[in-house]
C-alpha cells in the first residue's frame, strides 16, 4: 500500500462509520485487518478486508485489555508507564486512533518480511454502530473459534514477567516429556521438544516447585521458585477483563505475548502450572499462603469444560445412561484422571460441562472475579457466546435498551422457571449499588463483596417451598421496572445487630490483628447469652455444608464428633488460648479461614424470637426475615409502606442464615403462607 506521510496538523482521523462501505447487521460476513510488513520504528499500516465466516477464512484474533495492561494495584514496584501519545493506523481508507494496548500489540505481532491478516474488535466492529455493534458481539463465538489462532496480549514486559513466562514454559515442557499426558481430542498439544541445556532447566523448575511445597528434602539445592513472578503476571487486568473470557474459552489454540515473550500453548502451559499446583498442594496438606489470582483457573476451567461439551456434542456423545455418579471430591479427581475412558467418566465430565456453562455458574463466577467491562450491560452480553442456555432464557444482545432492562429481563427469565437464585446477589445495602435497580434485581456491574451464603449453606432437600415441589414462585403483572410478588413467610423481625467485625484478611491471620478478631467473637458471644456456643458459631460460619476441618477428620470422625472437636475450638478462641495441641490449632485456624470468608461484610443479629442469624451489613432493627417458597436461604426484607389497602410492600436488603429457619418443621406447619410483593 502507497503511503505518503502528512505533517501532524494535517492528519485526517477517520471514525468507523466514515471508513467503513457497509454496515455488518446480518449474515456471516466479518471484516478483517491484513496488517503490512514493515521494520521498526515505521508506523503501522493495514488494509481493511471483508469475508465470509462460512468460507472458513484464515485469520488470528486478538485477545487484549482495551486500557492499561496493569492493575491500578499491580504489585511490581515499577510498573510500565502507559503512554499517552496517540497511536494511529492507516489504512487505505482512512487513518484510526488506536489505544495504547492495541498499538502495542499490534507493533509486536507485525513481522518484518510477512503480512498479517487479523481480528481485532476495535476496529473489526464499528463501535459507533449500536445495530452492528449487536449483531457482530452475537458473532463472537463463532469468530474466535474460527481463528487459527487467539493472540492473548497482556502487555509490555515488566521486571519479573520475563522470568514467569519463562518458568511456565519450562514446566509445561517437563510434565508433557516425563508422563503420559491425556487430552480430549478437542484441544490439539505438541509437545515441545527442548533445547540444549533446557532439559536439565526444566527438571530444576520442577524440583523448586515442589520445594517450595515442602515435598523434597530441605538440603535439596534448588533455586527458590519465582511466584512473585508468576503472581505478578496473573495479577494483570487481562484476566479481570469480561470479554476476555468469551475470547480464552472459545479459541481452538492459544499463543499468550507479553513484552519479547511469545509462549505457544500458552494455556497449556498456564494449566500445567495450575493443575500442578493443585497436585502439590493435595500432597503437602494445602494451606498454602501464595497471593494468586483465582481469576487464570477461573478461565482454565471454562476452558476445559467448553471443549470437553463441544467434543461430546461433535461425537454424538448422549447423557442417556442413567449412572448415578458419587458427589465428593474423589469423584471429582478421579473422572479428571480419567477422562473419557468410562461411560461414567464422561457422564461426569458432560453434567459437569453443561453445569459450568450455565449462564448462572458464568454470572456467579464473573461476579466473584470482579469483571470489568466498558458498559454496563456488557456483564451479560460478555457472557452471551458461551452460555449455553442463553437462547433458552431469551436473552439476547441488544444496545437499544438500557443496562437496568437487561438486568431485569434476566430475573425475571429467572423467575419464571421458577428459580430464585439471583436474589442472594441483591446486595441492597452496600454502597455504589445503583438506586435506579428494583430491589429484587441484582446489580452485576458490582462483583460479590465476600461469598454468596448460599456458598456456604444448602437447605435439606425438603426445605420451604421444595417438598411438593413443582409449583413456581407467584409471578403476575410484572414488567422491568415493576414490582414482584412472591410467595413466602414473614418468619421473624429484627431485634438486635451487632457491629460489622474487623476488616482484616486471611493473610493478616498470623499478626497482631488476631487479638481484635477475637475480641470481636467474644463481643458477640456475651452479647447473647441466651445462644449455645454451638449456634454461635455455626452462625459464624454461615451454616457451612462443609464444617471447616481437614480433610482427615471427614475421613474418620462423625459428624457429631466433629462439632465437639469445633466446640472444643471454638472455647479456646474465646479464652484467647494458643492450643499446644498441634491438631487442636490446626482445626482453629480452619474455622478461622472459613469464619473470615464468612462474615466479610456481613453482621451478627438476633430476632425478636431469639433466633441468631448473620446477614449484610446495613440491616436495621425492625427489618423483617423472610422465607420465600422455593429458596434455598432466608432473606431480609425492609417495610416501605403499602401497595394496596390490603398487601404492604418490602425492598429487599440482602440474603441472610438464620440459625435453623429453613429446617424447621413447625414453622413449615404453622406459618402463614402470603404474597410478598418486592419493589
Amino acid at each position: 500500500m502507497a503511503l505518503t506521510l502528512v505533517p501532524k496538523s494535517q492528519l485526517r482521523l477517520a471514525d468507523h462509520t466514515a471508513l467503513f462501505s457497509r454496515h455488518l447487521t446480518s449474515g456471516d460476513e466479518i471484516r478483517l485487518i491484513q496488517l503490512d510488513p514493515s521494520n521498526e520504528g515505521s508506523p503501522l499500516t493495514a488494509t481493511i478486508q471483508y469475508r465470509d465466516l462460512s468460507d472458513n477464512p484464515n485469520y488470528q484474533a486478538l485477545s487484549y485489555t482495551w486500557g492499561s495492561s496493569f492493575n491500578a494495584n499491580h504489585p511490581s514496584r515499577n510498573p510500565p508507564k502507559v503512554s499517552t501519545t496517540r497511536r494511529y493506523l492507516f489504512t487505505s481508507d482512512g487513518i484510526l486512533n488506536l489505544s495504547d494496548s492495541l498499538y502495542n500489540a499490534l507493533l509486536r505481532l507485525r513481522e518484518p518480511a510477512n503480512a498479517l491478516i487479523f481480528w481485532a474488535d476495535a476496529i473489526c466492529i464499528d463501535q459507533s454502530h449500536d445495530e452492528e455493534k449487536a449483531w457482530q458481539i452475537q458473532k463472537m463465538r463463532q469468530i474466535y473459534e474460527g481463528a487459527s489462532r487467539v493472540l492473548i496480549w497482556l502487555g509490555p514486559s515488566d521486571a519479573t514477567s520475563d522470568i514467569a513466562m519463562s518458568v511456565l514454559e519450562s514446566g509445561y515442557r517437563y510434565l508433557l516429556r516425563s508422563e503420559p499426558y491425556k487430552t480430549l481430542d478437542s484441544i490439539s498439544v505438541d509437545i515441545p521438544q527442548p533445547k540444549e541445556g533446557q532439559e536439565s532447566d526444566d527438571q530444576m523448575t520442577i524440583v523448586s516447585f515442589a520445594k517450595m511445597f515442602g515435598l523434597v528434602r530441605e538440603d535439596t539445592e534448588a533455586p527458590d521458585y519465582p511466584i512473585i513472578a508468576v503472581a505478578n503476571l496473573f495479577n494483570r487486568a487481562y484476566w479481570g477483563r469480561g470479554w476476555c473470557w468469551q475470547e480464552f474459552v472459545a479459541a481452538k489454540k492459544i499463543a499468550i505475548v507479553c513484552g519479547q515473550k511469545f509462549l505457544e500453548n500458552g494455556d497449556m502451559c498456564i494449566q500445567t502450572f495450575l493443575s500442578t499446583w493443585d497436585t502439590f498442594e493435595g500432597s503437602s496438606g494445602g494451606g498454602q499462603p501464595h497471593g494468586l489470582d483465582h481469576r487464570p483457573w477461573s478461565m482454565i476451567e471454562l476452558r476445559r469444560s467448553y471443549h470437553n461439551y463441544a467434543y461430546f456434542t461433535n461425537t454424538g456423545f448422549k447423557d442417556d445412561s442413567g449412572i448415578k455418579i458419587p458427589d465428593g471430591k474423589m469423584a471429582h479427581v478421579w473422572a479428571r484422571k480419567n477422562p473419557g475412558l468410562t461411560k461414567m467418566g464422561k457422564a461426569w465430565l458432560y453434567r459437569e460441562a453443561i453445569g459450568l456453562l450455565s449462564m448462572k455458574d458464568l454470572l456467579q463466577e464473573s461476579s466473584k472475579s470482579w469483571l470489568e467491562t466498558g458498559r454496563k450491560e456488557d456483564q451479560i452480553f460478555a457472557l452471551i457466546g458461551i452460555a449455553m442456555d442463553a437462547e433458552e432464557l431469551g436473552i439476547k444482545v441488544d444496545y437499544t435498551i438500557s443496562w437496568e432492562e437487561v438486568y431485569a429481563q434476566l430475573a425475571i427469565a429467572y423467575v419464571k422457571r421458577g428459580d430464585l437464585w439471583f436474589l442472594n446477589y441483591c446486595q441492597c445495602t452496600l454502597p455504589g449499588r445503583s438506586k435506579s435497580l428494583p430491589s429484587w434485581v441484582p446489580d452485576w456491574s458490582q462483583g460479590y463483596r465476600g461469598a454468596p451464603i448460599s456458598r456456604h449453606y444448602v437447605a435439606p432437600p425438603d426445605h420451604l417451598g421444595t417438598k411438593e415441589t413443582k409449583s413456581q414462585p407467584a409471578l403476575r403483572e410484572v414488567d422491568s421496572y415493576g414490582p414482584l410478588r412472591l410467595r413466602g413467610i414473614i418468619a421473624d423481625e429484627i431485634a438486635w445487630v451487632s457491629g460489622e467485625r474487623f476488616p482484616m484478611s486471611v493473610k493478616y491471620l498470623g499478626t497482631r490483628y488476631r487479638r481484635d478478631l477475637y475480641r470481636w467473637i467474644r463481643n458477640v458471644t456475651e452479647r447473647c447469652p441466651n445462644q449455645s456456643h454451638r449456634a454461635i458459631w455455626t452462625v459464624m460460619i454461615a451454616g457451612s455444608v462443609r464444617l471447616p476441618l481437614p480433610q482427615k477428620y471427614h475421613d474418620r470422625e462423625t459428624d457429631e464428633r466433629m462439632q465437639e472437636i469445633l466446640d472444643d475450638a471454638f472455647t479456646s478462641i474465646l479464652i484467647q488460648y494458643e492450643a499446644r495441641d498441634e491438631a487442636l490449632q490446626e482445626v482453629i485456624e480452619c474455622f478461622l479461614r472459613c469464619f473470615m470468608q464468612a462474615t466479610a461484610w456481613r453482621c451478627i443479629f438476633e430476632t425478636k424470637k431469639g433466633s441468631l442469624g448473620l446477614g449484610h451489613t446495613g440491616i436495621q432493627r425492625g427489618d423483617q426475615v423472610v422465607a420465600f417458597m422455593g429458596a434455598e436461604t432466608a432473606f431480609v426484607v425492609r417495610s416501605v409502606g403499602l401497595f394496596s389497602s390490603v398487601a404492604p410492600r418490602y425492598r429487599m436488603v440482602g440474603e441472610s442464615y438464620v440459625h435453623g429457619l429453613m429446617e424447621d418443621q413447625g414453622l413449615k406447619a404453622s406459618a402463614v403462607v402470603e404474597e410478598i410483593i418486592l419493589r
